[in-house]
């Protein structure tokens, strides 16, 4: 091996760690406290769209994280105005997860149920939410999917005919967060 490339072998060893251990890095956040998160939400599947204004209430403890870490929880969750059937959120006092860096954002996921009403057809979705975050708005990630519960099969079987939902929208935070990515 020439003595040249041993060095670019070498010098991308180290530019290769140095990104690692960058992507890898904590992220602050702070102040801690009560975080309203509200704006508009539209719930999909196969055979139906609702959009509703929907409030999401987080208590985001001050700190540094890195991706797994708890740090809060949702505390409260509620729709209303929703343009066909009505949408009940649950999961509150399920944790907030800190995941990946996606660019400039931090990603957090939250396990959540949600409950919709359709003129008399109820289902229940149960999965894994996640956001892209920056301390100023909160863009839900279409990307993750909630499955259908599997005792809906039971309760209504029509449920199984919608199939699976996914949630696209965007909440405003109040107050602001500083969150410092490395």
């Amino acid at each position: 091996m020439s003595k040249h490339r041993a060095v670019l072998i070498t010098a991308l060893m180290l530019l290769g760690a140095l990104l690692f251990s960058a992507s890898a890095s904590a992220i602050t956040i702070s102040p801690g406290g009560t975080i309203t998160s509200s704006g508009t939400l539209t719930f999909n599947s196969d055979l139906f769209t609702t959009t509703c204004d929907v409030t999401l209430t987080q208590s985001v403890t001050a700190g540094t994280y890195s991706a797994g870490q708890t740090y809060g929880r949702l505390t409260g969750a509620a729709a209303a105005n929703c343009d066909a059937g009505t949408v009940t959120i649950g999961g509150v006092n399920s944790p907030l997860i800190m995941g990946p860096l996606n660019g400039t954002m931090m990603h957090k996921l939250v396990v959540i149920d949600v409950l919709i009403d359709l003129g008399g057809i109820r289902c229940l979705w149960r999965g894994r939410v996640g956001a892209d975050y920056d301390g100023r708005v909160l863009v839900i990630d279409p990307v993750l999917g909630l499955a259908l519960d599997p005792t809906q099969w039971l309760v209504d079987p029509l449920c199984a005919l919608i199939g699976d939902l996914s949630i696209t929208g965007a909440l405003v935070l109040s107050p602001t967060v500083t969150v410092t990515l490395p």
